[in-house]
Formats: structure tokens, sequence, C-alpha cells
């Protein structure tokens, strides 16, 4: 086709993820195009077109959908990656918008990664230098990557199996990453050795939810622990049954919904409102700030989280900004729902927040809009804008300069046609919050637009008022029940046509001067797909128009609003209507339409047609003879032309959806490539628009198809394209598809035969334009008066009744209006009738019973009673039908229960009742033998005889060939002692085990199998796991033998009661006969003795009276006829037996007894004659009737007495009877309960057995777990021993190099020092210069981009010293090129040294920890294996106890046995004797020993009494020698007259006293007048203080209420200045305290532990005592 379709436009987004590109810079994705926005200024309104000033747009480099978006300030560079398989990630650098032709000042592409997904990118993230790049796979493979992208090369990557989300990096350091799933996070570190790089994962273990959160899981039943001794290994799993796996276990773990870095730690966000601190340095710890309760709401759940210097702000699920105070690591705990703070509220909930290039935070919202956040705690709105999904598009009237987008929300976009530009926007306030908006429609004739929402209401708003961005709604009406599906007009705006969901279609008048009224109505069975007409010549005025209309296949269900399933469905069949324009018509159409306005398609002539494949589009053409019709296949995925038959089927009253003739397929042209496209033309006919969901617009002429033109607009991942429109001018084609992007197309001719259409297209336009024109000043009028509905309407807010509820109304009120008089009339008739009818019923209650008429002849109306009666019958028949449904229900639940409770049982449960008391025996239930199990029974009974076999005839070898001796006598008496233990061993393992060894009373019933193992020979998993199956087979025999014994027991009853029901029959004819008051016992069956009796439902069971129906009672009585026929056959060929019985009752013989009770007749004289009138044969006669009465009485005497014995004996044989049976009855109850005791005691042996071999299970699983361990981390240890070893010898290597590098520097020194040492005056100015460095010089290569600048600034001649030449300076520069490059090579060399000495160190870690780890499994496989062994000799055994008949408490013997160990009686009295004969001489060798002790001990004592009294003499003679003699002693002694010398120095001390008594008065004086004067200046102090205290208190008074005033006044920062000021005196006063008290308990616990230590060194502790065995 000579013509071009090309992009013109596009604008719109899903509003997913809007990112900074610096500072008021934003850029988003729209399809295949890049959209950035330059100076994002406050409340901006702008809809985000491009291009134009303050707006650019760039496609992507592959021409693919745009995907995800990442952006670095560092360098300005953006990232984006396609959609599509194995999609590609594109690099670019921004420059300034007038850098680039298109004004994006995006540059080509720096580098294009591939490999870093399969399918989809999940996340992609620049590092905070921007020399890395991070990418996230989704499906298939999950992968986690780091590139560098300078070089693209993917530096490393690894799998995640979890299925993470999203992942970031670390805001500190590249080498750490984080990746969030749903209900994990993982930590990545990235271990880098020179060009090498490897990610190690760290899991984070994640707490579950809470018992509040998750109640379902803690209230089961606990399991009682098993009493038996097992390994620690497997302890939780055995004795703790009811706590494994714990409640706390099995509930989920917690769902995380945000994280974010902060600092080194992480911060995460849950469902259940928790917030989780983890740190990434260590073993991924988790903190849990605040409670477990958490401290948000789960409807205040954060979704995207953005960590600050001071907070993390959170945009949280209720649409609320959110800040979250983050305390330090000490105080974690500390963290409250009161440092959470609310900080603004957003429209919409966040899908992205992003840092700009200063303190702000960009947030987009889903809804479109975009905030900045500031750290001063500002939000603006920057952009405005909508991205809810696009529901309609359409060219606004006059269909030339301007488009209108209709949204889900209620909002309208008007935009220019040409240009893309938004010019308006109006939004409809939605009423409810579920209401939606789902269709649009624009009228070509008059300015208004036709919105439909959920709620089945139509709104008529005004264009014009739309295009100046004000809302004047014109009408409003609700329609339909269901949501609005589809609006349609015709191509000259004079009929509107609406369908919903509740299948009705309304046809309805387009202009205002008919108020939109409706037309008519035409009810659908079928959804409706699609509407199209036959188009008309513009200069023609047709009084009617055909319309087609497309029905679905399905019939419509219910009112569900559409969705992708409605717009993807099909249909074959088409109704044509012919419906009319002009008014007389219309009025002509209502013949056919009843009261309702709905019209009747059969008579109204529509007529159906059928598709030749399902269509989901039609689109009818001008009447050319050709081609009648275009429509999209659903099954082919083309485009048909089809024509119309010569004939049409009329449609059925029955089915609107009917069959009819199909029409002829003219052309199959290229349609969508995928299902449920859509077809356009032009006003004139002469242009297709084909679009569908694989997102393509096609255009092209219907003669040229093969040679149409498409582009590819949306993505078909998105479902393509759902809408379009067309100008009328066939210019411009707009399309709107699920990815919320906006397109236009343009149309421009390439030849001048496409030039001729387009120039009579455009004169077809003028035509019709002007035609449309004059529509529209007739309607202007009327249009204008209309007035606007007020400010408070509310779309969707007509929930009232629909148009047809409000017809059905009107139709009732105008009936009832036009017959008021007749129906007042028959009223007062009706009144009338029934008052004389009354009186009718009055009157024949008062006649006679005989002359009553019945009350169904006073029935006036039959018709209505028997459509009464009727009616009830079908409700009966009803009624029958569900009790038929609830009965064949019961009845297969019986079979069910029978089936399981009756057929499936080998012996059903039954009870045995005794005649007498209330003793109850039952039977034990067993289901039948199952095959299987008795199939490895008998395997296994085979193979324990082929054991029992071959043990035997291995003793009777060993039997044989064991030589034969005797013990020596020279051994003497010790050998003689262990000869009786080894005989009494021998004995006891070769004789039989003590019944309380069984465990079980088992084997006195011969319950317990010839084959079974002893209980002490259990040791291998073979040996149990036959004991197992054994006993259950011994069980099931017990079972069988006591249900054997009480099956015979239960005959016996029955026969019992059989024998006493004949007997009670005899005595019951007795008691009769001789007229006794005795009380019979009738024993019978009960229920539970005979339980097959329940499957069969007796009538007498019944309580309510049994229904018959009449053609069951017909069947009744034609079976009895013809039983009484049949008999009376039999009887008519045998007379003997009719004779006997009609003559002798059927019986030949006559019962004496009966002839007893039968009394003689007296003569008949005796009656009429007197007895003097009898004569002597009259007498005579009267005689022998007296003896023949004499001997009857005779006989009857005889007969009772003979009867009494017959009845006493037959009561006391019946009681007899009853009573043995009771006692059989006892007897059987003793058996059932010692049978009980033996399937119990077996029972728990089994138990046993089963977790014996479960703890087995559980020892060979964590073996095989502990092997697969230990080979994991050898080859683990081997990878790293490895790796260490090529990184120990390229470190080698590098050293060597290292010192090569250094040598070759201090080369370059000396020789700049050799070459310019004899430049004398200058040298010094040279080797300042020679040494100085730029200072971007010490950084790595890379780092900065003004390195090379700075370098060639100091290497120009301005850094040149004034007395150097340039010559000179030059080989300065040089040389100072060389050392600068020598220097840059050593640092990396360093550098790189560093880094394998920094991996050699981790890995030499972790090769030392792998080492460990491999020595602790092997250790603990080791004990594994130890307790295995013990396990398998730790014979646990089932001892049978006997009870006593004296009950002792509970600690006066030992109740638990576990660790014991059986050993025989015997062995243990054998043992018990020598104890005590050595235990006896033990005490007497003790005794000599004690007396030995006590004469020792005597003589030490004398021993020492002797060396203290030597040393008491010793000391007295130290003190003799060390006496001093005196002048005085020895004027004592020497003295003539001792006696005066001693009171001469009594007169001396008296005069000393006198002296000194005087001295101590002559002071107390001195000190009682200082006294006093100490006295009176206290009494004058304490004044003075009294006096000062009273000032201090006015004085504080005045100073506390001058605090109060500044405290009121004072500032806010002040008062919270002060308040921390006191919290944090309390604080420090507190810590101090703690401090205190934590220095006291650590004293007192150092002198506790002295004390204990003084107490046992001062009391030593006996050694505990060692029980035997």
């Amino acid at each position: 086709m000579d013509v071009k379709l090309e992009s013109s436009w596009r604008r719109g987004t899903t509003g997913r993820t809007v990112i900074s590109v610096g500072g008021d810079d934003i850029c988003f994705a729209s399809g295949k195009y890049l959209f950035f926005q330059r100076n994002v200024g406050a409340n901006s309104s702008s809809a985000l077109v491009a291009p134009d000033e303050s707006h650019s747009a760039v496609r992507s480099a592959s021409g693919r959908h745009v995907d995800r978006l990442a952006f670095t300030p560092v360098g300005s560079l953006l990232a984006y990656s396609e959609i599509g398989v194995d999609p590609k990630v594109y690099i670019h650098r921004l420059e300034s918008s007038g850098s680039t032709p298109d004004g994006t000042g995006m540059s080509e592409p720096l580098a294009i990664l591939t490999g870093g997904a399969k399918l989809e990118l999940r996340s992609l993230q620049f590092s905070s230098s921007g020399r890395r790049l991070l990418m996230l796979s989704g499906v298939p493979d999950f992968q986690l990557s780091v590139w560098d992208w300078q070089n693209q090369m993917c530096l490393c990557k690894a799998s995640c199996s979890n299925h993470p989300l999203e992942a970031s990096f670390s805001l500190s350091s590249w080498q750490k990453i984080c990746t969030r799933g749903r209900h994990d996070i993982a930590v990545w570190k990235v271990e880098t050795c020179v060009d090498k790089c490897q990610l190690t994962r760290c899991n984070i273990d994640l707490p579950r939810v809470t018992a509040s959160q998750y109640p379902s899981l803690d209230s089961g039943s606990q399991l009682e622990p098993l009493p038996m001794a097992y390994p620690k290994s497997v302890e939780p799993l055995l004795n703790g049954l009811g706590e494994f796996p714990p409640n706390a276990l099995r509930r989920p773990l917690v769902e995380v919904t945000a994280v974010c870095w902060s600092g080194n730690s992480i911060l995460a966000s849950t469902a259940c409102g928790r917030l989780l601190m983890i740190n990434s340095d260590g073993n991924g710890s988790v903190e849990e700030p605040g409670s477990e309760a958490g401290i948000f709401t789960t409807d205040q759940v954060p979704t995207i989280m953005m960590a600050t210097k001071e907070c993390i702000l959170a945009a949280c699920a209720d649409e609320v900004l959110r800040k979250i105070t983050v305390p330090s690591p000490a105080a974690a705990g500390e963290l409250s729902s009161q440092l959470v703070e609310e900080v603004a509220s957003l429209p919409g909930c966040a899908a992205s927040m992003q840092w700009t290039d200063g303190n702000r935070l960009v947030i987009s919202c889903t809804q479109g809009d975009v905030f900045m956040y500031d750290v001063k705690g500002q939000l603006e709105e920057r952009l405005k804008r909508s991205c809810s999904p696009v529901v309609a598009v359409a060219a606004l009237w006059p269909g030339v300069d301007s488009h209108i987008v209709c949204r889900s929300n209620g909002v309208l976009e008007v935009g220019h046609m040409k240009t893309g530009v938004t010019t308006a926007v109006v939004t409809l306030e939605v009423g409810l919050k579920e209401a939606t908006v789902t269709t649009m429609a624009v009228c070509p004739s008059v300015p208004y637009v036709v919105v439909g929402d959920s709620t089945g209401t139509l709104t008529f708003i005004d264009a014009e008022a739309v295009q100046r961005g004000e809302r004047r709604v014109l009408h409003s009406t609700r329609m339909h029940s269901g949501p609005v599906t589809r609006l349609w007009f015709d191509d000259f705006g004079r009929m509107l046509l609406t369908s919903s969901l509740d299948g009705k279609l309304y046809v309805c008048s387009a202009l205002p001067s008919e108020d939109f009224a409706v037309r008519t109505c035409i009810e659908l069975q079928h959804q409706l797909l699609d509407v199209c007409c036959r188009p008309v010549a513009p200069d023609s005025i047709p009084s009617s128009l055909d319309i087609f209309l497309l029905l679905a296949s399905k019939p419509t269900e219910g009112n569900k609003k559409p969705g992708p399933r409605c717009k993807m469905a099909s249909g074959k069949s088409l109704l044509l209507l012919t419906l009319p324009l002009d008014t007389k018509e219309v009025h002509a159409m209502q013949e056919h339409m009843d009261n309702m306005k709905v019209l009747d398609v059969n008579k109204f002539g529509g007529r159906f047609l059928e598709l030749p494949e399902s269509c989901t589009g039609i689109c009818g053409m001008l009447d050319t003879g050709a081609v009648d019709m275009v429509a999209t296949s659903a099954e082919s995925r083309s485009i048909l032309t089809l024509k119309l038959p010569a004939s049409f089927g009329a449609a059925t009253p029955d089915n609107n959806a009917g069959t009819g003739p199909e029409m002829a397929i003219v052309d199959i042209l290229d349609g969508p490539q995928l299902r449920g496209g859509r077809v356009l033309r032009s006003l004139s006919g002469d242009l297709l628009i084909s679009y569908g969901a694989d997102g393509q617009v096609a255009c092209g002429t219907l003669g040229d198809w093969v040679n149409h033109k498409s582009l590819m607009i949306h993505s078909h991942r998105t479902q393509g394209c759902h809408a379009a429109c067309l100008s009328l001018d066939n210019k411009d084609v707009i399309s709107a598809g699920h990815d919320g992007v906006i397109a236009c197309s343009s149309l421009s001719p390439l030849s001048s035969g496409y030039k001729k259409k387009m120039a009579e297209a455009v004169a077809y336009y003028r035509q019709v334009k002007q035609r449309l024109l004059d529509t529209h000043h007739e309607q202007e009028e009327t249009l204008n008066k209309l007035e606007s509905m007020g400010a408070e309407w509310t779309l969707a807010s007509q929930t009232g009744q629909t148009w047809m509820e409000r017809r059905l109304k009107e139709v009732n009120q105008e009936t009832v209006r036009q017959f008021a008089g007749e129906r007042d009339a028959l009223l007062a008739d009706v009144a009338k009738l029934r008052n004389k009818l009354m009186s009718l019923i009055a009157e024949n209650q008062l006649k006679p019973e005989l002359e009553q008429l019945d009350r169904a002849e006073f029935n006036l109306d039959v018709e209505e009673s028997n459509r009464l009666m009727v009616q009830g019958n079908e409700k009966a028949q009803e009624v029958r039908e569900d009790l038929e449904l609830q009965n064949i229900a019961n009845e297969y639940l019986s079979e069910l229960i029978r089936e399981e409770c009756w057929d499936n049982m080998e012996s059903p449960g039954k009870s045995l009742k005794g005649f007498h008391g209330d003793l109850e025996v039952n039977n034990f239930a067993i289901p039948k033998d199952d095959a299987a199990f008795r199939a490895e029974i008998t395997y296994l009974l085979q193979q324990r005889e082929m054991e029992i076999t071959e043990l035997k005839e291995r003793n009777a070898l060993e039997e044989s060939v064991r030589p034969e001796s005797t013990p020596l006598a020279e051994d003497g008496e010790e050998g003689n002692e262990e000869a009786a233990k080894a005989e009494l061993l021998r004995k006891a393992d070769a004789g039989s085990l003590h019944s309380s060894l069984e465990g079980s009373i088992a084997h006195t019933l011969q319950g317990q199998h010839p084959l079974t193992y002893s209980q002490t020979e259990l040791s291998s998993r073979t040996q149990v796991y036959f004991q197992l199956h054994i006993i259950k087979d011994s069980i099931r025999k017990m079972k069988q033998a006591f249900n054997k014994e009480f099956d015979g027991l239960l005959l016996q009853k029955e026969s019992e009661v059989a024998r006493t029901q004949e007997r009670n029959a005899r005595m019951a004819k007795i008691i009769h006969d001789l007229e006794l008051s005795e009380t019979l016992f009738h024993p019978e069956m009960s229920t539970e003795e005979q339980p097959e009796r329940l499957l069969t439902v007796e009538d007498s069971e019944i309580e309510a009276e049994k229904w018959i129906s009449p053609e069951e009672k017909l069947r009744l009585e034609e079976v009895a006829r013809q039983e009484e026929a049949r008999r009376l056959a039999e009887m008519g060929d045998r007379p003997r037996e009719r004779a006997l019985d009609q003559m002798m009752q059927g019986r030949l013989e006559i019962d004496p007894e009966e002839e007893l009770f039968k009394d003689i007749p007296p003569p008949d004289f005796m009656d009429t004659k007197m007895k003097e009138l009898w004569t002597i044969e009259e007498q005579k006669m009267v005689k022998d009737y007296e003896a023949a009465v004499a001997k009857l009485e005779e006989e009857r005497t005889k007969h009772k007495k003979a009867l009494d014995a017959e009845f006493k004996k037959l009561q006391s044989s019946v009681g007899e009877a009853l009573t043995n049976f009771d006692e059989k009855v006892v007897k059987l109850h003793e058996k059932k309960i010692q049978h009980q005791t033996a399937i119990c005691q077996e029972e728990m042996k089994v138990s046993r057995l089963a977790a014996w071999l479960l703890t087995e299970d559980e020892f060979c699983c964590e073996e095989e777990r502990l092997l697969a361990d230990i080979e994991e981390l050898r080859a683990s240890k081997a990878e790293i021993t490895k790796a260490l070893t090529r990184v120990q010898t390229d470190l080698t290597d590098a050293e060597e190099e290292l010192e090569k590098l250094v040598i070759e520097d201090k080369v370059l020194e000396r020789n700049f020092k050799r070459d310019f040492v004899d430049r004398e005056g200058i040298y010094d100015l040279l080797h300042k210069a020679f040494r100085r460095r730029p200072k971007q010089a010490k950084k790595p290569a890379g780092e900065s981009r003004d390195q090379a600048a700075e370098m060639a600034e100091l290497d120009s001649m301005a850094s040149c010293p004034e007395a150097v030449d340039a010559p000179t300076w030059n080989l300065v520069v040089a040389a100072r090129r060389r050392k600068i490059e020598s220097e840059r090579i050593v640092r990396q060399a360093n550098h790189r040294i560093a880094e394998m000495t920094a991996y050699i160190d981790v890995h030499t870690k972790e090769e030392s920890e792998s080492v460990n780890r491999l020595t602790s499994l092997g250790s603990h496989l080791s004990s594994l294996r130890m307790e295995r062994k013990r396990f398998y000799t730790n014979i646990p055994l089932q001892l049978l106890l006997r009870q006593g008949q004296v009950e002792l408490e509970p600690g006066a013997f030992v109740t638990e046995y576990r660790g014991s160990e059986l050993i025989d009686r015997k062995i243990v009295d054998l043992y018990n004797t020598d104890i005590k004969a050595l235990g006896e001489a033990k005490v007497t060798t003790m005794l000599t020993g004690i007396d030995a002790k006590k004469d020792i001990y005597v003589l030490e004592w004398k021993h020492k009494k002797m060396r203290m009294q030597l040393q008491d003499f010793d000391r007295q003679v130290r003190v003799v020698n060390g006496l001093r003699v005196t002048k005085n002693l020895q004027r004592h002694f020497t003295a003539d007259n001792p006696v005066g010398l001693h009171n001469l120095s009594i007169e001396r001390l008296e005069a000393a006293l006198t002296r000194s008594a005087e001295l101590h008065a002559h002071r107390m004086q001195r000190l009682e007048r200082v006294r006093q004067s100490v006295t009176q200046r206290t009494y004058d102090r304490l004044t003075e203080n009294t006096l000062m205290e009273a000032d201090i208190a006015e004085r504080y008074g005045n100073v506390m209420e001058r605090m109060r005033i500044d405290q009121a006044f004072a500032p806010e920062d002040q008062r919270k200045a002060n308040d921390a000021a006191l919290r944090m005196e309390d604080l420090v006063r507190r810590s101090q305290t703690v401090k205190r008290v934590k220095q006291q308990a650590e004293q007192i616990a150092a002198m506790r532990a002295e004390l204990n230590r003084w107490r046992n060194k001062m009391f030593p502790a006996l050694p505990p005592v060692k029980k035997h065995g």
C-alpha cells in the first residue's frame, strides 16, 4: 500500500517505577520508549507526553519494550533492561538535554550486557561507586550476578534457590548484597582475589509468627511421651512426640514485605507488623526491636523502605508515609511504636522511592503521582497524573483536532490529535469505592460523551465543557443491573445502543431533544460482543438502519464485571435488525413491543446469520456488491471478508441466538497473531485498521491488504491493544493498551494514487461533517438548555432502580389509573358475593349432618382451586424428589457403613448380655485378613523355622566336637567356685525364662506363637521386624479364639431363648387355664447381640404412618388378588383338605384338654318340667347326668393339679437354665478381661518394637546425614585447599615481581639524582618538582576523571620554576611521569598482594574451620555409632509384675527401671552370698584395725602430753632467766625495816595525788567558762539560722515561681533540652545503680565461692556410693 504508517507520539505508563536522573529531572518507561521530564516543578499536572519543550523521549536501542530502570549520579549513568527472551541491559551516560539531537541527553550505549537473565529481570541496581551493576533474574534460573559493566564482564554469579523478589547493594560496599524473598532474607558477600570474584551466601534465620498471629497450631492435643530410654540424638523424636515438632516450629516463617540497608545492618518489615534488624557483618544474627506483637498493624505494613542518615522512611500499605527512628545497636530493644511517626498521606500505594542528587527523595505512586520529600520533613506534589487502566479512546467532536481518553477511575483526558499534548483533564468522582468506569463513547453529531460504569449507569457529559477542563453532567440514569459492556453510536449520531451482562440491549435516542429516551429493549440470552451497521452515503437520508449484533457462543453468566475472559469471548451467531430512524417508523415499531417496550424480534423481522468461524469483532462495509462485512476470526487468527446470503433465517421466539444461513467467505486476510482482535473502518470505508492482543496496529485498504503496514506499538505480554479509534480525516490512529500506553500513529500518502484517495476521503468527511453540523445546530439550543447536575453528583451514585424496574412501575401505575372505575366496581361485586357466600355457609352449618353440603360445593372459582391443587401437587412432587434424593444419599451412606463395618469384617462387633443383671460382654471386632500381611507372615515363619533348624544343627555339632574336661583338683576352692558360677550362668542362659519375663500373660492363654523370640534375644532389626509381625498375628489369633467361644455362647443363648419361649407358651396356656396371676419372663435377643438387624428397617420401627401412593396401592391390591386367586386355585384341586378345614378346623385329632373344659349339656326336660313331674326314665337320665358331671369335675381337678405341677417344673427349669447361662456369661466376662489384658500387653510390645524400629531408622538417617555432611565438607575443603595453593603460588610470584618493581623504582630515583646532581643551584627545585604529585594520583585508577587534567596542569610550563629552562623541565617531567607510573605499578602490586593475603587469611580460617567441623562431625559420627551399638545391646524388657494386696507409697520402692539390667535371681543370690562373706571378713579386719588405731592414738596422746609438759618447763626457765632485779628490789630485799620504807613511798604517792586533784579542779573551772561561752554562741547561731531558713524558703518560692513562668514561656527546644537533661541524669543514676548492683552481686558471688571452698576444705565431702550394676 502506498501509505506510510509511523509513530507520531505516545504517552502514559503503568506507574510502576519513576526514577530520578538528577535534580528535578525524572525518567520513566512507557512501552518501547524512555521518557524524560526536565525540571519537574511543584504541583505540575503534565500528562508526560513527548516530545515538547519540557519532555523528551528516546526509543530503546533494541526496539523492545523497556522493563527495569537504574540510575546512579556517579557519572550520570542510566541502565535499563528489555522485555523478552534473553533480555539485554543497556547502559548510557546522561548529558545535558541540549547535547543530543533528540533532547534527552542520552548518549550512545556505553555497554550492552547479555546473559544476565533468560526470561525476566527482577532487579537492576548500580553500586554506590557506579562501577558495578547488580542483576537478579527471575524464572526459570533465579540467578544473582555482579557485573563490571565497563569491561562488559560478569564478575561472579550464583543461583538462588529461594526465588528472591529483589536484590540490593549495601550503601557502604558493593561487596555486600541483600536478597529478599517472600519468607527469607539472604546476605551475599563478594570475595575478591586479584581478578577472581566469588559469591558467598549467608542465610538469615527469620523468626516465626507468634502464637497470637497463628493460633491454629497451638490448640492441638499433646501426646504422652513413651516411657522408654533412647539415645540423646533421638530423644526429641521419641520421648517428646507431643512436642516434636514443637508448635513454634509448625508455625510458618514471617512474611517479609520490605528491606533496606541502614549502615551495616539490614532493616526488614514483616506482614505481621514486626520490624527486624539483621547484622550483615557477623553470622547474620536477627534482633527484633520492640515486642513480638509488632509496631505496625497488619494494614500499616511497610511496602517500601529507604534509609536516611537520621531515620528510615517507610511507605506503608495504608497509603501513609512514616518515619522510623532507628536506635543504636545497644538500645535496639527499646524501639517501639512511639518511635514511628506519620509524615504525610499519599494518594495511593507507593511504587518506588529513590534519592536525588541532593537530600530529596522521589516517591512515585501506583496512580501516577510523583512527590518530592526533603530531609526537613516536607512532602511536595511535583507531578500529578493518572495511571489507571484506559477503558476507551475516541476522537472528540468533530473528530479531527482532539481526542479523549477515559480511565477506569473516572478521569477524562482531552489531548491534541497531532501532538498528543493534554489540554484538559476532568475527574468524575466515583461515589462507590468498588465502582469503576467500564466503557465510553462519543456522539458524532452532538458534542457530548457517554460513560458507562460497573453499576449499569449511563452518564452524559458535555464534551465542550470537558475541552475547557470543566465538568458539566447533562443527564445520568441507571439502565442496567450489571456493568455496562458496550456503548455504540451510528455514524450520524442518531441512535445509541447500550448492553450489559444482564442480557438486555437498549436502543436509545442519541438526541438531547428527545431526552435520550429509550426506544425499545431487546432481551439477549447471549453476551453481545460487537455491534456494527451497514454504512450509508452522507447525501442520503435513510429512514432505517441495518444493525448487526455479534453474539457470544456461551450464555450470559449473571452480572459479573467484565474481565479479560469477556474480552476474549467469541461467537458465530449474527443477528440482523433493521431499526427505524424516522419518528413515524419508531411509532410503527411499537406494534411489535409489549408494555415494557421489549421488542419481539421474531415478529419485528429479526434475521439470523451464521458466521463460518468464531469471531471476536465485526465491521460493516459499504454496499458495493463485493464485500458486505469484515470480521476478525478467533480460530484462524485472520481477517475474513464476508458476503451476505440471499435469504435470511427468522429469529426463534424461545432462543434469540438461533442459527441461520452461513455467510460466504470472500477472502481471508492476515490478522492479529493472538486471539481477541478487532477491526475498524474509516468513515468513507476505504481504510481498514486492525488491532488486537498481539500489540500491533495494522493499516491498509481492503483491496490491497497484502501490502498493509503495521507497527508494534504495545506489548503482547500485557495483552496488547484493547481500544483504538480513527480520526474522521483518516490521518491519525490512536490506540490504548493494557500497559498504560496511549499512542498515536500517523498516516501519510506516498503515491499520487493514494493521495487521490485521501482527497476523496477528505471530501467525504466534509459532507459528513456538514451533516453532523446540521444536527449539531438543531440540538444546540436544547443542549444548552439542559441543566447541569449539582456539584454533589458523583459517578456510580445512581444505585436505585434500573430502567426496566422503573418502566414496570410506570406500567403498573398506568394500568391501575386506566382501569380504576372498573376495578372499584369489581371489588364491590366481589364483596357482595363474599357476604352472600358466607351466609350460605353459615346456613349450611345449621342443617342436619345428612343434609349438609360438602365445603367443596361452595367453591366458586374451580379453575383457581384446580390451579392451587396443581401447584400443591407440584410442590409435593418437589418434596418427594428431595426426599428421594435424601433417601438415595442415606442408602449410599448405609451401603458404605455396611461395607466398612459388616462386609469387610471377619467378625463384626457383637455384645452378649445375661438374662439377669446388667453384665454385658463384647467380642473383638476383627477385620478381614489382608492377603499381603498373611503372605508376609508365612514368609517370616518359614525363615524362622529355617533359623531354628540351623541353630539346632549347629548346637548338635558343637556338642559333638566339644572335648570333655573336668576341673583339676589342685585348683583348690577358688577354682571350684568359678566353675560353679559358670555352671549357674550356663543353666540360666540355657533354661527358660521366668513367666514374669514374658512381658504378658498371652502364653497362659495359648496366644503366644511357639516361634517367637525371647525378649532377651531381640538384638537385630530382622528379629524385631519378625517379632512385631508375629505378635500382631498372635493378637489376631487370641481374638479369634475368644470370638469362637463367644459365638458358641451366643448360639447357646439363641437356643435358650427359643427353648424359653416354647416353655413360656406352655406356661402361658397353663396360666390361662388355671386363671393364675403369675408373670412370665420373656427373654429376647437385643440389637447389640444381633447387629445384622440394624441393616434391615422393619415397619414397626417407623413411627410415622406409611404413605402409599395410588400406584403402589393398585400394585399391592393386584398382588393380593393374585395371591388369593392362587390360593383358591390350590384349594380347588384338594377337596379333602378343604373339607377338613371347613368341618374340623383342619385337625383330625381331638384335644383332650379342650374336652375337659366343655360342659355336659343337661337334659331338656330339666328346664321345662318340674321335679315332681319327672318320670322314672327321666330321673334315671338325671342321675346319669349328675354322675357324668361329678366324673368331669373329678377329671378337671386332677387335670388342674397336673397343670400346676407342670407349671412349677417348667418355671424352675427356665430359672435354672437362665441362671446357668448367666454364670457362663460371668465366666466369659472373666476370660474377656484376661484376653483383653493379654492383648493390651502384647500391643504394648508392638508399640515398643515399633518405637525401636523408628529409633533404628533415626540412627540410620542421622548417620547418612553425617556422612553426607562429611563428604560435602571434604569436597569444600579440597576446593579451598586447591584455591589456597593456587593463590599462594600467585602470591609468591607477585612478591618476587614486587621486589623487582621496588628495585626499578629505586633505580629511577637514583637515576634522577645522577642526571640532575650536577645542576648546582637548581637541584633542590628540580627534586621538589620531581616529588610533586597530583591530588588524585594516590587513588586507584578509574576512580576520578580529573586525574589526567591535573597531570596536564602539573606538567605545564606554568608549574615550572623560574630558574629552570624548558629542556631541563621537559626532562624532569618525563622522569616524573616515569616515576609516577612506576609508583602506580608498585601500588597496584601492593594492592594485589594485600588482596591475596586477605584472601589467604580468610580461606585459611575457613579451612581450619572446615577441619574443626570435620573433626566435630567425625567425633559425632563415632559417638553416634557407639550409641547405636549400645542401643543394640541395651535391650528393653517388658516385665510382668505381680500385684500385691497392700498399697504402698510410691517412694517406698523403685518405679523407674530405665538404665537397669536384668540378671538371673540365682546368680544374684550367689553373688550376694559371696558379698556377705567378704563383708563379714572386711568388718572383722576393720574392727582389728580400729583397736590398733585406738592404742596408737593413746600412745600419741601420752607423747603429746609429755612434749607439752616439757615445753611448759622450758618456758618457766626462760621466764626466771628473764627477770630484772632493780635497785628498789635490791633495797627492799636488803633493807632492815622494809615496812617503814613502804609507808614512806605511800606518803609520797598521796602528796602527788593531792596536787593532781587541785590541777584537775582548776582545769574544770576553765573548761566550764569555755562551755558557757560556746553555748551562748550556739544559741546566737541558731537564731541566725532560723532567720536565714525563713529567708531561704521565701527566696526558694520566688525562684520556683520564676522557673514556672520561664518554663511556660520558654521555647520548645529549651524545654526538650531540660527534659532531656533530666532524663539523662536519671539514666546516668540508673546506670550507676545497676553497675553498683552488678559489682555487689559479683562480690557476693565471689564470697560465696570462697565460702564454699573453705567449707569443702574444712569439711571434705564423702565419696558417693556407687551402685552395683
